[in-house]
């Protein structure tokens, strides 16, 4: 089975990672439809700006130490180092190329995508433009609170839960200060979607996220694979 890390094409919208890639269109050539595919997001610390990167105070994000996990477990991961950009846009373009993945075959169950940060934030509003039940996301400290409650209570005002779809699982720790419960974008979903949050006692906080962890990390393989 062939293990691949897979970059998305969204021109001029990512620089490469220290890892072996493959276009999302060389991806498009040869699908798998017995293969389960990960589309993983990452966070806000390693979008690209004009500016200078600022050392995270939770240290360094082990992105590749992340897909090599993955693999390992039999998932083709989809990753991207993108540049800095607007969520809803991304999510926009993240929507029509899963669609393109599916109309070559490759079944929606198969599919999952998961994000951490804002790459979990735009795994929600992927969810909610997608509109296929069949599709499974893992947020990952994806719902912000205190000062990065911006995005998420936007989407709650403008009431975006409604047109939710699909299998979603939230996943935060308890001692993060950053980000927490997705339930009220679950509340505006109803039964339209199916939903499990997971509260994680790592003592590590949001930091939790930046590393290989299993309390997380198994989770995210479990939903992908049900």
């Amino acid at each position: 089975m062939k293990q691949a890390f897979i970059f998305f094409v969204l021109a001029a919208l990512f620089w490469p990672i220290n890892a072996k890639s493959e276009t999302f269109e060389q991806v498009l050539k040869h699908p798998d439809p017995a293969q389960r595919y990960l589309i993983f997001l990452h966070g806000k610390n390693l979008e690209k700006t004009q500016e200078p990167q600022k050392q995270s105070p939770y240290g360094e994000y082990d992105l590749d130490g992340m897909i090599r996990f993955f693999e390992d477990q039999d998932l083709t991961v989809i990753s991207q180092r993108r540049m800095r950009v607007e969520p809803h846009q991304y999510a926009s373009r993240l929507v029509s190329n899963i669609r393109r993945l599916l109309r070559r075959g490759v079944p929606a169950p198969h599919v999952t995508v998961a994000g951490f940060g804002r790459g979990g934030y735009i795994a929600l509003l992927t969810a909610s433009s997608l509109a296929d039940p069949r599709i499974n996301y893992v947020l990952l400290a994806a719902c912000g609170r205190n000062r990065n409650s911006r995005d998420y209570e936007y989407f709650l005002r403008r009431k975006r839960g409604v047109r939710l779809r699909g299998r979603i699982l939230s996943v935060f720790d308890a001692g993060d200060l950053e980000a927490g419960s997705c339930k009220g974008a679950f509340a505006q979903a109803g039964n339209r979607i199916t939903s499990q949050e997971f509260r994680l006692k790592s003592g590590q906080g949001h930091a939790v996220f930046y590393k290989t962890h299993p309390a997380w990390m198994l989770q995210v393989v479990q939903w992908a694979k049900q």
